[in-house]
């Protein structure tokens, strides 16, 4: 699975590692790959057109790797007025709060177990961009460009600003859509000063492998002391490959929980049953009496307890995620390869889209029914039902803030999801003289059955009769269906 990979060598390798890259054209190889990279810091950076629309897919995809992926980045997510970021189970959110045009946002997923993390929306001209600093060893910059704008010399002027207030970190790593070609032989005019000016920073590219067609324009480049090792994998979830960057550890990562004590019930109550209870019931001292009751209940739970281990085959973001989409998935990233390989092939391409539609709605039914199982799960208790509906919305995540573009570099605008402030407190923010109010924006998410929840976006259209929109305490506007359909 794995293509010749090309080995980035130059005079300054002895100081400065570009490391070794390699071309996949299977997710799953992935896994083969980070065999060489034991306990590595794994980053994964795609561009993923819609978060909304394409998260799942992208969830799918990332569960047929197996691996426990540290840092995700993902470009190009459409943040402009789209509400409540999409949860990822054991991340923490973060995104950009300026938007330059509809298909403007930058989000990170940082692993909850990642310690000293620190992140904040840089001031970068003509694009979007988040600085993740772990430690005082590492900083992460992910930036997506739009190619809307021809002239790059706004946007080199502010990246270098960024990168010259980085100049004391060891190692650096940029990454992200900038819509720049640095492939071999490339006929955009662009490339060279781009590349220069990243170089006199001491960032070197990590790969030069088409990412989009035939031009490279998801990048990684790399200034690092430690090994680094980069792979482009071919990715259906859109028409951009995605980056896959695994760094050496400087210190051991706590790795999430992967054992469980499951215990036998029936073996369990079988036991009891067989136990002698009278010397407890003849104890006069209570005391006495209640040490040996737990003393004898604990022991007999240890023997029908079990630890057991969860293989990383069957490790998933996502509790609805089945070994059966994991295969139409596998199967649907062959047609899609077949596709790439021959464009002009109509038969091909037809079976392609069909069987591409039939995955995603496989993946849709299988989420939709999965909640609806932990809705019915809760019908009785109003709490459980409100976390099932609040877990369905994303309404526990941060909202988007429309910011000005001329924000002040701070985290408390970048804040993640369990910090995230109610969208009509504003007091929290660092404003100066130069920054223009924006209204805050309503709390929206799509429902995907029947449920009380906020209203839809302008653009899904609903024949539902609804009832006047209504304020919570918590500020937040929303509009309630007139019935609760189980």
């Amino acid at each position: 699975m794995f293509h010749d990979h090309e080995v980035i060598t130059t005079e300054v390798d002895l100081t400065i590692n570009a490391g070794d890259s390699f071309l996949i054209d299977d997710p799953v190889a992935l896994n083969d790959l980070d065999q060489k990279t034991k306990g590595s810091f794994r980053i994964i950076s795609q561009n993923i057109r819609s978060v909304h629309k394409n998260l799942d897919d992208f969830g799918v995809f990332i569960s047929r790797t197996k691996l426990d992926f540290d840092l995700i980045f993902l470009t190009e997510c459409w943040l402009q007025g789209s509400g409540s970021l999409p949860p990822l189970d054991y991340f923490n959110a973060y995104q950009t709060c300026k938007h330059i045009n509809q298909n403007s946002g930058v989000i990170a997923y940082i692993r909850n177990n990642v310690a000293d993390v620190s992140v904040y929306e840089p001031i970068v001209d003509e694009a979007d961009c988040l600085v993740v600093r772990i430690g005082s060893d590492h900083a992460f910059i992910c930036v997506y460009r739009s190619p809307s704008f021809s002239s790059i010399a706004k946007f080199l002027n502010s990246l270098s600003i960024l990168l010259f207030s980085l100049e004391t970190v060891p190692n650096v790593y940029v990454l992200g859509d900038l819509n720049i070609d640095i492939c071999k032989n490339n006929t955009d005019n662009r490339s060279d000063e781009y590349l220069d000016l990243l170089a006199t920073h001491g960032l070197l590219p990590s790969h030069v492998y088409p990412t989009r067609l035939i031009k490279c324009y998801d990048h990684c480049f790399v200034k690092s002391n430690t090994k680094v090792i980069t792979a482009v994998c071919d990715s259906s979830v859109t028409d951009h490959k995605c980056i896959y960057l695994a760094i050496s550890p400087v210190q051991p990562l706590i790795k999430r929980q992967r054992s469980f004590n499951k215990v036998n019930h029936k073996k369990a109550f079988d036991l009891l049953l067989k136990v002698n209870w009278d010397t407890i019931l003849m104890e006069l001292d209570p005391n006495k009496a209640t040490e040996l009751f737990f003393h004898t209940v604990s022991g007999v739970i240890n023997k029908c307890t079990q630890l057991l281990t969860v293989p990383n085959r069957r490790l998933t973001l996502q509790p609805w995620i089945t070994p059966g989409l994991l295969r139409c998935m596998r199967f649907k990233d062959k047609l899609h390869q077949r596709h790439n390989k021959s464009p002009n092939d109509k038969h091909l391409e037809t079976t392609y889209k069909r069987y591409r539609n039939h995955c995603n709605n496989i993946l849709h039914n299988l989420k939709h029914k999965f909640d609806q199982a932990d809705l019915l799960d809760a019908k009785g208790d109003i709490k459980k039902t409100w976390n099932v509906i609040k877990r369905v919305c994303n309404l526990n995540n941060n909202i988007t803030d429309q910011s000005s573009r001329h924000s002040t570099v701070s985290i408390d605008r970048v804040k993640p999801a369990y910090l995230a402030p109610d969208p009509e407190n504003t007091s929290h923010l660092v404003t100066t003289a130069e920054e223009t109010s924006v209204p805050p924006v309503a709390t929206t998410a799509p429902s995907s059955f029947e449920l009380p929840t906020p209203s839809l976006p302008p653009a899904v259209a609903t024949n539902n009769t609804a009832q006047q929109p209504v304020t919570t305490r918590s500020g937040r506007t929303v509009r309630f269906k007139s019935r609760l359909d189980l």
